[in-house]
């Protein structure tokens, strides 16, 4: 049985995790947030995701998310995130 004080921290650690990564999307471009959704939200391929956005390749999709996943990163562990677990 847990204890619930433990499950209370943990529920809040997640919380401001949560607003966290709220804060850093909100900062970003609104086309790297529609990138984003595109890709994670709605599951789109990199090959739709070109054609939506105009990109004139899937390969310059791939490159744009790799450039604005290691902005967020980089987002995150400036507010004290250190990796996937926090």
């Amino acid at each position: 049985m847990r204890d619930s004080g433990a499950d209370a921290e943990q529920a809040l650690e997640a919380k401001e995790l949560h607003d966290r990564l709220e804060r850093a999307l909100r900062a970003l471009p609104p086309a790297d947030r529609l990138l984003l959704a595109l890709r994670f939200e709605d599951g789109r391929s990199a090959s739709e995701i070109a054609q939506a956005m105009r990109f004139p390749t899937q390969f310059h999709v791939y490159r744009r998310l790799n450039t604005v996943l290691a902005a967020l990163r980089r987002q995150l562990r400036a507010t004290g995130v250190d990796g996937p677990d926090g």
